[in-house]
C-alpha cells in the first residue's frame, strides 16, 4: 500500500492548517463540497488553492511531505501544472517514479485572481458557490473548454440539488 493512501488525513490536516495560516483561498470541487450537503458531494482527490507565491508554496508543501511522511525520502516532487500561474505537488505513485502514469496529485497552487468572493468556514477562505457557479457557466460556453463540460454541467447539477435540499421543509 502506498505511503501516500495511509496517510492522507494527515496530508488534509497541513494542507488545511497551511491555508488557514496563510488565508489561502480553496476553490474547486472542495470548496464546493463544504458548502453542498454530503449527499450531493463530488468526487475529488485533490486540492485547489489560490495562493500568492503558487511556486514556492508548493515547492515548500513538497519538502512539508517528504520529511512528515518519508523521513526525507523523495516520494514526493512539484511541478508547473497545465495552466500558467498553477503549480502542482505530486506523489510519485507505487513505483516511486516521477512523472508517470501512476502519480497522484495532492494540491495546486495557483496565483490568485482579483475579486474571489469568499465564505469564511472554520477559519479557512473557500471561493463562494455563487462564484463557482459564474465560472462554470462562462466555462461552459467556451468552445475551448469543451474537455471540461460534462463535469462542470454535473456540478452545476449537484449545487441544484443542494439548493432544492436546502429549502425543503417537510409538512409532517
Amino acid at each position: 500500500m502506498l505511503r501516500y493512501l495511509w496517510n492522507q488525513y494527515p496530508i488534509k490536516k497541513i494542507i488545511l492548517k497551511d491555508a488557514k495560516k496563510s488565508k489561502a483561498i480553496i476553490y474547486g470541487r472542495r470548496a464546493m463540497n463544504r458548502q453542498t450537503p454530503g449527499l450531493v458531494n463530488a468526487e475529488t482527490y485533490d486540492y485547489d488553492i489560490y495562493r500568492k507565491q503558487p511556486r514556492q508554496t508548493a515547492d515548500k508543501m513538497q519538502r512539508t511531505f517528504d520529511n512528515n511522511f518519508c523521513g526525507g525520502k523523495d516520494c514526493f516532487y512539484s511541478k508547473q501544472a497545465m495552466h500558467p500561474g498553477t503549480y502542482r505537488v505530486m506523489h510519485r505513485g507505487p513505483d516511486m517514479k516521477q512523472g508517470t502514469k501512476d502519480d497522484i496529485s495532492i494540491v495546486d497552487y495557483t496565483t490568485p485572481k482579483k475579486g474571489i468572493k469568499t465564505k469564511r468556514i472554520n477559519g479557512i477562505f473557500y471561493e463562494r458557490l455563487s462564484s463557482i457557479i459564474q465560472g462554470k457557466k462562462k466555462i461552459l460556453k467556451d468552445p475551448e473548454s469543451a474537455y471540461r463540460h460534462n463535469k462542470d454541467r454535473g456540478d452545476l447539477e449537484r449545487i441544484r440539488m443542494a439548493k432544492k435540499i436546502k429549502n425543503f421543509r417537510p409538512t409532517w
